[in-house]
């Protein structure tokens, strides 16, 4: 199931750019059929790495800090449904 149109954070039609951007690429690609991560890493490992690269470009900024366990959590909540690996 494709979710975005673009390389930008979120599932199309909400999505946003800016300073999340490299690890959200990262995460959605991670999520696609037959990549590395797929192969040796669950769905959880995977958005625990995507959490940590957030946390990372957070800089230390509280607002974005925020924003990353916002972003981590809806990962968590809704990402089985764009997960093409093992369930």
């Amino acid at each position: 199931m494709s979710d975005t149109r673009g390389d930008k954070c979120g599932i199309w039609p909400v999505q946003i750019g800016g300073w999340a951007k490299p690890a959200c690429n990262w995460h959605d690609s991670a999520y696609t059929k037959n990549s590395w991560a797929q192969e040796f890493m669950s769905r959880k490992r995977v958005d625990e790495h995507f959490l940590a690269q957030l946390l990372e470009l957070s800089g230390g900024n509280p607002l974005k800090k925020m924003a990353s366990y916002a972003m981590f959590g809806i990962a968590r909540a809704l990402g089985g449904i764009w997960w093409e690996g093992k369930r």
